[in-house]
């Protein structure tokens, strides 16, 4: 299918479609335009930050590795239509997933810190403050450790053989894989890209074709449908139960702005400002650097009742819910009696 241009002035000129001819060429480009996965279909407002070309694991070299400001990791390959098996792909994704899941956070991180601060990038590409960013890698933690991955192919056409399968891997399965075909243009010394989005029709479905994501402050039932798009229903059940803990014994808050889900917890008595927030990924982020002395005891208190292990120069120690859960009963009566003695 072609394309119309029109300049003032001039002949109008009708483009036909061009066949990318390296693959080389799409990878440079998505670390250019990463706009060119179009995630705000997915996520209405949300944008990728290209982490690293190349990005090495025990599998091999995952072509792309992106994040997005939630702190969802993205394993992008590129392909040609022109490839014989293209639908190989699917399972050598896959492949790099496990890769980096057996690897583990602290490889993960060694090998990103080969491309730059991270949390510097993550601050400079979505705008986010300490906080955001501490609770963004968090959840980039927490996704390591439970193989959470989002699998997108890229490539110039996608065949049908292969949108069927991404259909099939998301209905039935908790993998997220995306299609992104880019249709190719040139006029000149201009390049025209036009990206097309296969496979999150099936999340859309699921979320009930509505945005959680809005500049206003978040209401309970949008933290917990959003919560469920991260979590067990174990974890779920672990959440709610924190959360009507922290109903009775303290004030329930919520978050703003366009980008983070989370709830935090507040106990007058003992300060103005919220103890801690608990993130849609369900971890548990203790704010010290706006606390100051009182959350410097909290997190020393937590530690020292054996709840936690935290080591004391963390400014914002985060808890995934894999850690918290087990130990809740724990926790909820460590919390409890950190407020009695402050009060």
């Amino acid at each position: 299918m072609g394309i119309i241009v029109v300049r003032p002035g001039a002949e109008v000129r009708r483009l036909e479609r061009e066949v990318i001819a390296q693959e080389n060429y799409l990878q440079e480009y998505l670390q250019k335009h990463p706009e060119a996965l179009p995630l705000d279909e997915l996520k209405p407002g949300g944008k990728l930050l290209v982490l690293a070309r190349e990005f090495a694991t025990a599998s091999g070299p995952i072509d792309a590795l992106a994040i997005d400001g939630d702190g969802a990791i993205y394993v992008v390959e590129t392909k040609l239509y022109k490839n014989a098996d293209k639908r190989r792909v699917i399972a050598q994704m896959l492949d790099y997933g496990a890769a980096l899941w057996g690897a583990g956070v602290e490889a993960f991180m060694a090998q990103a810190l080969l491309h730059g601060e991270l949390q510097t990038m993550l601050a400079d590409r979505f705008g986010l403050d300490e906080d955001d960013v501490a609770t963004a890698m968090a959840s980039i933690e927490a996704n390591i450790e439970a193989g959470r991955f989002n699998f997108i192919v890229l490539m110039d056409q996608l065949d049908e053989r292969l949108k069927q399968l991404i259909r099939f891997v998301n209905e039935n399965s908790r993998f997220t894989i995306l299609g992104v075909e880019l249709d190719f243009y040139k006029d000149g010394d201009l390049d025209i890209l036009i990206p097309h989005l296969y496979g999150a029709e099936v999340r859309k479905a699921a979320d009930g074709g509505e945005s959680r994501r809005s500049g206003r402050r978040w209401t309970e039932s949008e933290y917990f449908a959003r919560a469920a798009d991260h979590l067990t229903p174990e974890q779920m059940e672990g959440v709610h139960e924190l959360y009507a803990w922290a109903q009775a014994k303290g004030q329930i808050g919520f978050a703003t702005g366009t980008t983070y889900g989370g709830f935090t917890v507040q106990f007058p008595t003992v300060s103005a400002r919220p103890l801690f927030k608990v993130t849609a990924q369900g971890a548990v982020v203790i704010r010290v650097s706006r606390l100051g002395e009182v959350g410097e005891a909290f997190r020393d208190w937590l530690q020292a009742t054996g709840v936690f292990a935290i080591h004391s120069d963390r400014k914002k120690p985060a808890i995934d819910i894999d850690e918290w859960l087990p130990v809740r009963d724990r926790f909820f009566r460590a919390v409890e009696e950190f407020v009695s003695r402050r009060a």
